[in-house]
């Protein structure tokens, strides 16, 4: 479970890496999975360093991670009415 500092600091700065992929991230699929594959995938960096030797915090971590991006492309594409053509845009 995560209670280290160094932990807890490479928690918060996955989450805040998940946010600026998903706001940047440019492919052109439906945004559900576009919001749970890139939180899968950003997520899984910080078990795979911290937590292999416990399987039920992997998974929980991983899970959230992936729940975290749902919540993220969920709360982008309907609060402030982004889409995934706008955000290909340079």
């Amino acid at each position: 479970m995560l209670g280290a500092p160094t932990e807890i600091a490479a928690a918060a700065a996955n989450r805040s890496l998940l946010g600026l992929v998903i706001a940047i991230g440019g492919w052109r699929i439906p945004h559900l999975p576009h919001g749970a594959v890139l939180g899968f995938l950003v997520s899984v960096s910080v078990p795979v360093g911290f937590m292999t030797n416990n399987p039920p915090d992997f998974v929980a971590y991983t899970t959230a991670g992936t729940l975290y991006g749902l919540f993220i492309e969920r709360l982008s594409t309907n609060f402030f009415h982004t889409s995934m053509r706008s955000r290909c845009r340079i």
